[in-house]
């Protein structure tokens, strides 16, 4: 599997025609193994997929490839006819948790080469080759995720306000590094307080995406589990306070408090019914 990545990776990032014909034989081999349809088979091509793009050189097609087998077509052109696209894998609900929590995880830590973080910049410029689709790819792991909370709520495994809460506290984790502004952390007595935006003014669209798919898996997981606003164990308390809590700091820029915005009014909010304590 390392081999096929390191091969693949080699192949570049868009295989010109001297390339291609060994990029489809390549892929053919990773489809092969992708068909055991094992959850731990998945997890080692996962890590193999983030290792090779973390250099930036990994084609897209690929991961067009490797994440159809959970359902998630993403929005690029295909090299791999469909016919050819491996089956749907079926993830146990602890297995789902587990990828999404490692994949948010994972783009987070990793970078492009051994380059210290202010040489490499932001997680969007470290990612830029594969921002067209990590989006999508979060938002189906996000929403297999919501599907599974819905099932066990359903079969009454767990309270409905601790699932709601544990789901939500899983989305934020996969999300955060992308959205969330914070206070530089300062390494000197003298240095000022400034704030760190985890993404630059030409990535600003990336970012509302980002930002959107966020709050589009809320209000998933709003549909498929209400819970009880009058407990505030419901989505839309739990992402009102995130926003109030976290999201909005002191000296925040306008610009980033008007995406929050902009993305956030796209919630049912007259579907709401908060509690006094969530208001207060």
């Amino acid at each position: 599997l390392s081999s096929i990545g390191r091969a693949l990776s080699c192949c570049g990032l868009k295989p010109s025609n001297e390339f291609a014909i060994l990029s489809d034989l390549l892929c053919t081999q990773l489809q092969y193994l992708l068909a055991q349809k094992s959850a731990e088979v998945f997890r080692l091509v996962l890590s193999t997929l983030l290792k090779e793009s973390s250099k930036g050189t990994l084609s897209v097609e690929v991961w067009s490839l490797v994440f159809s087998c959970i359902g998630c077509h993403l929005p690029i052109g295909d090299i791999i006819p469909q016919s050819a696209r491996v089956s749907t894998l079926s993830l146990s609900s602890v297995e789902v948790f587990e990828i999404l929590q490692w994949f948010g995880e994972s783009l987070a830590s990793l970078s492009h080469g051994e380059v210290d973080d202010e040489e490499s910049g932001t997680l969007y410029t470290r990612w830029q080759s594969y921002l067209p689709v990590i989006p999508a790819v979060l938002q189906r792991l996000a929403k297999m995720h919501v599907d599974c909370v819905h099932t066990e709520i359903n079969q009454g495994k767990r309270k409905e306000g601790d699932m709601i809460q544990s789901a939500f506290g899983t989305l934020v984790s996969a999300f955060e590094p992308w959205i969330r502004i914070q206070h530089a952390s300062m390494t000197r007595p003298d240095q000022t307080k400034s704030i760190q935006v985890p993404w630059r003014d030409e990535e600003v669209l990336f970012a509302k995406e980002m930002f959107g798919t966020f709050v589009e898996s809320v209000a998933y997981l709003h549909e498929h589990a209400a819970g009880d606003g009058g407990s505030g164990c419901d989505a839309l308390s739990l992402i009102w306070h995130y926003y109030l809590d976290t999201l909005v700091i002191d000296d925040a820029p306008l610009t980033a408090l008007e995406l929050y915005h902009a993305e956030l009014n796209e919630l049912p909010w007259e579907k709401w019914s908060p509690a006094l304590l969530t208001l207060d």
